[in-house]
């Protein structure tokens, strides 16, 4: 059979593929972190049935055909690749003539997917781990910090104090450590009259894997002093298999998906959903303080994802360069939740398909400004520190705010807002929610903002007259569990990662002067009351 056929209505509907789907039981990240390790394990073993052949083609059909229609950037994907995923489909689909047992079925699938330019693009497990990644390795030096998930040093170079940011495993960092995280890193930079400390920072991002952009947020706004975007553009499929997509991740509402499919004309083509292109002019660095001094992030392969995103909302900064090698290239996402086929496993698939100016950045990643593969990147940097800050310094001394810009400009929704978005749809109660997004609340058109991604989060449509803000109580909906142990590695702290798959990415930044380290501390005790009460 060709794969025009093999995706085709007549073989495998969109309403076939959605009822097979709905009939499973998906168990939430909330759900599975409430299981032991041992129950955790006993469920994969329940879950690697014999399939028959019917099965097989099944599952295949209706992951090509989600994957090509729902796909936020399968459109974009080079022609290559396009016709080796469909080759691949066909072998598989008319090669099934013998059962076989889940997972080898899936190691099949997950080896086809390793060849598209989507390194977020893989099957996962119902302990929620990703099959079949390529290994990453880096050439530039391992990240200075190997056992927290970040921490701050100074380092005196050539009488210069020298901030270390290193950042291994930022971005697995609970939402309820946001803050802390955020507290931390103003006590470290600034002294108890809120002076810098630091001449000059490094912050050491190689190896970050990826997770939540929150603290991401929070570090960029800090340094760059406004607003700031994880990618230029953001564009999403018109399809229905694409909105099913967005539906189950919170990215429309079920009004707005129950809607589209009654009454919206589909075209299959990418809309524009976000356009931040006009960010380095409408916000400018330093208008709200920020850190007007040299910034060297020092990147490699295995920077990836919610990592990257930080790449993209330093970029504009006029102090930063960027040291070591190309990113990961793992960039074009948004699914929070997987499209979980017959077989059982989740499937990855990008629901927004981000555009940078860059270009195409899959499976490419972002460029260094001084490429040193081969050597440490963070003693090249030591040892050249003079040299690179100097270039810094006279970007910095070149560097003028726009006269005219608008500071109180209508803030528009950006990828960095469907956390909280998602948070207030996924159920959690309004003032937690809040509670995570109040310390940008201090910048001029916050407060605003808010209540438009509130509106947003309930009715799904961008209002743009404000309104009085609503009262943000929510005591009939049951809150989270907020386990609040330490978040080390392998600890328990670790199933933070469900405050609901991390609230499903609800940022946090705040303000990046001394000033507000008691604002900072404020809101680390809300959110612990928060999470006592939810005990």
């Amino acid at each position: 059979m060709k794969f025009s056929e093999i995706i085709s209505d007549e073989n495998m509907s969109f309403e076939e593929m959605t009822a097979e789907r709905d009939k499973l039981k998906v168990m939430s990240r909330s759900e599975k972190a409430k299981l032991s390790s041992e129950e955790l394990a006993g469920r994969e073993t329940k879950e690697n049935p014999i399939l028959s052949v019917e099965r097989q083609k099944k599952n295949i059909a209706s992951i090509a055909k989600m994957l090509v229609n729902g796909h936020a950037g399968y459109e974009q994907f080079d022609e290559g690749s396009k016709r080796t995923f469909e080759k691949e489909i066909e072998r598989l689909y008319n090669g099934a003539d013998k059962e076989v047992d889940t997972k080898s079925f899936v190691a099949s699938l997950g080896n086809v997917f390793l060849k598209m330019p989507d390194n977020h693009l893989q099957i996962r497990d119902s302990n929620g781990n990703s099959l079949f990644h390529e290994a990453v390795e880096p050439s530039v030096g391992k990240n200075v910090e190997d056992k927290a998930k970040y921490s701050f040093t100074t380092k005196e170079v050539n009488g210069q104090k020298v901030g270390v940011v290193a950042l291994p495993d930022l971005g697995s960092v609970a939402a309820p450590q946001w803050a802390q995280f955020a507290k931390d890193f103003e006590k470290a930079r600034f002294d108890e009259n809120g002076n810098e400390n630091w001449d000059s920072i490094i912050i050491d991002a190689r190896g970050m894997p990826g997770g939540n952009s929150a603290p991401m947020e929070f570090l960029a706004r800090s340094l760059y002093g406004n607003e700031v975007r994880s990618c230029d553009k953001e564009t999403h499929r018109d399809t229905k298999e694409a909105d099913y997509l967005r539906y189950i991740n919170k990215d429309i509402t079920e009004k707005e998906y129950k809607d589209r499919m009654a009454n919206h004309k589909y075209t299959g083509k990418n809309v524009v959903s976000l356009d931040s292109s006009n960010h380095p002019k409408d916000f400018p660095a330093f208008v709200n303080g920020g850190y007007n001094r040299p910034i060297n992030m020092l990147i490699d392969r295995g920077l990836a994802s919610a990592g990257e995103s930080l790449y993209s909302m330093m970029k504009d900064h006029p102090g930063v360069t960027f040291i070591g090698e190309r990113t990961n290239g793992c960039c074009t996402e948004g699914s929070a939740k997987e499209y979980v086929a017959d077989c059982g496993y989740g499937i990855k698939l990008a629901t927004r398909h981000n555009l940078y100016k860059e270009g195409v950045v899959e499976k490419k990643g972002f460029a260094p400004d001084i490429d040193v593969s081969g050597k440490n990147a963070f003693n090249y940097t030591i040892a050249n520190l003079d040299k690179i800050n100097s270039k810094s310094i006279a970007k910095i001394n070149n560097y003028k705010i726009p006269d005219g810009y608008n500071k109180l400009k209508d803030l528009p929704i950006t990828q960095n807002d469907m956390t909280y978005i998602r948070g207030v749809r996924d159920g959690y109660p309004i003032d937690v929610v809040k509670g995570l997004y109040d310390p940008l609340n201090k910048e001029d058109g916050k407060a605003q903002k808010w209540e438009k991604l509130l509106d947003f989060a309930k009715n799904g449509k961008q209002v743009e007259a404000q309104t009085k803000l609503k009262k943000l109580s929510n005591t009939s909906v049951k809150p989270p569990k907020l386990k609040s142990k330490a978040c080390g590695v392998g600890s328990k702290g670790q199933k933070l990662a469900s405050i609901k798959a991390r609230i499903e990415n609800i940022s946090n930044p705040t303000k990046s002067e001394g000033k507000g380290q008691k604002n900072i501390d404020s809101n680390v005790a809300s959110i612990a009351s928060n999470a006592k009460k939810t005990r």
